[in-house]
């Protein structure tokens, strides 16, 4: 099975205007309110949290992924309706949904959803294939190299070491084995931090309904691989 990580998408004729969110309306005090969602990073939530209002540009095309990026959003990925009733049963064990209304030419659209994952799934890592590499940002440019990883225990433990000289450890090249989900995330990964992946089944459930600000980029390729001018991206999605 072919597995794919899910992007928004980088085509702004599907976005309508780049970026798509003019600003944002918080609907609590970000720092003193302890029901805003953003205070709780990868852990599951029992009560209805106090989410932020995106409201769009008016060129903006009201797309089923939309891209979000900021306090209240911070690796959450903001769906329509569409999008989480495919999402919701294949993440039952990993991750909640929470109802985030949109805001365009001042009309309120509540039909969206942000997702609250909680659980990682490291495990699918096949650690005898990846490499993983630690960066340390200076000044005047970054300093990295690679590691050789044994066990995702080995990781931890060199990642706690690392991290005290100021260096992030993280799987710049990856592979996966024993996926027992078609919906799944990683974390520690190259190109974010978080990355939230489907299987070639799901992605193309997602594709036969239509749902448009998203893109699938191939586990084979890296993101410069994957986003260079005339590349496989490119002819897939202009």
């Amino acid at each position: 099975m072919e597995y794919f990580r899910i992007r928004h998408t980088l085509n702004t004729k599907a976005l309508g205007h780049y970026p798509q969110v003019k600003n944002v309306k918080y609907n609590c005090h970000v720092n003193n309110d302890p029901r805003f969602i953003e205070h709780y990073y990868f852990k599951k939530i029992d009560f209805t949290p106090c989410v932020a209002t995106p409201i769009l540009y008016a060129k903006s095309k009201k797309t089923d992924l939309i891209e979000q990026l900021g306090i209240g959003f911070s690796h959450r990925l903001l769906m329509s309706t569409k999008l989480k009733d495919i999402l919701i049963d294949y993440s039952k064990e990993d991750a909640q949904y929470f109802q985030c209304s949109i805001f365009h030419k001042n009309i309120e659209y509540e039909n969206y959803w942000i997702i609250n994952p909680y659980k990682y799934r490291q495990e699918f890592i096949d650690i005898d294939k990846s490499f993983a590499k630690w960066r340390r940002i200076l000044g005047i440019g970054n300093e990295e190299s690679i590691v050789k990883i044994s066990s995702l225990q080995d990781f931890q433990i060199k990642s706690e070491e690392l991290s005290k000289s100021g260096k992030y450890l993280y799987f710049n090249n990856f592979y996966l084995k024993n996926v027992s989900k078609d919906f799944f995330l990683l974390q520690r990964i190259e190109g974010g931090g978080i990355g939230y992946f489907c299987s070639e089944k799901l992605k193309k459930e997602i594709e036969d309904t239509n749902c448009t600000g998203i893109e699938f980029q191939p586990l084979n390729l890296t993101f410069n691989e994957w986003t260079k001018k005339g590349g496989e991206r490119e002819n897939i999605y202009g």
